[in-house]
């Protein structure tokens, strides 16, 4: 998981010149005081710092305070929302120690295990018992390692991305571009498709029955735009947990992300010619009943992510093409989408998180955890980084809650 610098790169120069123009509107005094959705936020700040607090702004927690002298990434709600785990560097000590951090959601609780490497994605097990991470490994290799009493490593790959399986015995997983494979947590492992169809993150449906991957061959001729129509095979496909197909989600060229409703009925999924252009698009919703199709937006998409309850879809668009981009989260209910206020998204979010949005949505949310709002983070009229909160009723204006670069929602 990683290796899209270029692409993240284009995105921070979009996003710079979007923050020229219009951003998220200031909210409503009556917005602020509003307190109606359950779980907690997370936050983290550039300045190294991290805290949760409810989604009206109130009761804050500090994990990690600024100026601590600490660098501090990727925090990760657990499933049932009790627990967090981030990696943290103290770079106050002569050599830099990094650790796995473990805490609840108040900051109670800690514990820390040293490492000799620093993490850089946690997915923790559907049971919340243990963590799997990928860390940086020898010879430009990722490992993937689980943390449980210890630390302990199981594969490696370049790049790397993985599933859970709802048993918490399981990882599927896609690595080093061309197999995809179950490794169980005893470290074995069973092959299911020798693939260089170009896709990241492969997912497991939430009964435990079907996996989703790529399948086929990129083009290999012609350079991008000539090679626009030669699919050479690539399908996204639906299978059982022996790898037979099911369903096949028609051809595509480029690169594909998808993500399985979770009643597991509906894929969305989009392509692009080339990760490393902003050419993301159009989102497509296919019925794997029925094999219908419904295109849920013509513009480029950058990330989406289906409610954890019901079947709306959330997913942030770029308007007005490279060249006057403006950003905007909507959310499609099936038959048609609303659009909310335009956003500019955070540097933080832009590089660390948007170029491998597939993998994130497999392990964070940005939704309530009854899918009435969502949370997201964006540049504020004063150019500062600020935390939103969306509810999903119409006509309702987003909720400034903290300043802040990153926001995720505790998933209960």
């Amino acid at each position: 998981m990683r290796g899209a610098t270029t692409l993240a790169l284009l995105i921070v120069s979009v996003f710079m010149m979007a923050a020229c123009g219009r951003s998220t509107p200031p909210p409503t005094e009556s917005a602020v005081t509003s307190a109606d959705q359950p779980g907690r936020l997370l936050v983290s700040r550039a300045d190294a710092s991290i805290f949760t607090l409810k989604p009206d702004g109130s009761d804050r927690a500090d994990l990690v305070a600024e100026q601590s002298g600490l660098v501090v990434v990727q925090p990760t709600w657990s499933p049932d929302g009790s627990r967090l785990v981030w990696t943290e560097v103290d770079h106050m000590s002569e050599i830099p120690k990094p650790s796995i951090v473990t805490a609840g959601p108040a900051g109670q609780q800690v514990e820390r295990v040293s490492t000799g490497v620093a993490p850089f994605y946690y997915s923790w097990s559907p049971a919340g018992d243990r963590v799997a991470f990928l860390s940086p490994g020898p010879g430009g290799q990722i490992d993937l390692g689980l943390l449980e009493s210890d630390v302990r490593f199981l594969d490696d790959g370049q790049p790397y991305y993985f599933a859970w399986a709802p048993d918490g015995q399981s990882l599927l997983t896609h690595t080093n571009v061309d197999t995809v494979a179950l490794l169980r947590i005893d470290g074995t492992e069973t092959t299911l498709e020798e693939t260089e169809a170009r896709f990241q993150a492969p997912q497991w449906s939430a009964d435990g029955t079907r996996l989703v991957f790529g399948v086929g061959s990129p083009p290999s001729t012609g350079g991008v735009r000539t090679a626009a129509f030669q699919t050479n095979g690539q399908e996204i496909v639906v299978t059982d947990t022996d790898g037979s197909v099911l369903n096949r989600v028609g051809p595509f060229a480029g690169v594909a992300t998808f993500e399985l409703s979770p009643d597991g009925r509906k894929i969305a999924h989009s392509s692009t010619l080339d990760r490393n252009t902003f050419n993301f698009g159009p989102l497509i919703v296919t019925d794997l009943d029925s094999n219908q199709e419904q295109t849920v937006s013509k513009d480029p998409v950058l990330a989406y992510q289906w409610s954890p309850v019901g079947g709306l879809l959330l997913y942030l668009a770029a308007e007005g093409g490279i060249d006057h981009p403006r950003f905007r989260w909507a959310v499609w209910d099936g038959e048609k989408s609303v659009a909310y206020a335009s956003v500019t998204p955070t540097a933080s979010f832009a590089t660390s998180y948007l170029p491998f949005w597939d993998q994130y949505s497999r392990s964070h949310t940005l939704w309530a955890p009854d899918g009435s709002a969502f949370a997201y983070a964006g540049i504020g009229e004063g150019g500062e980084p600020n935390v939103w909160v969306q509810p999903i009723a119409n006509d309702t204006e987003p909720r400034l809650v903290a300043s802040g670069d990153v926001v995720f929602w505790s998933p209960r």
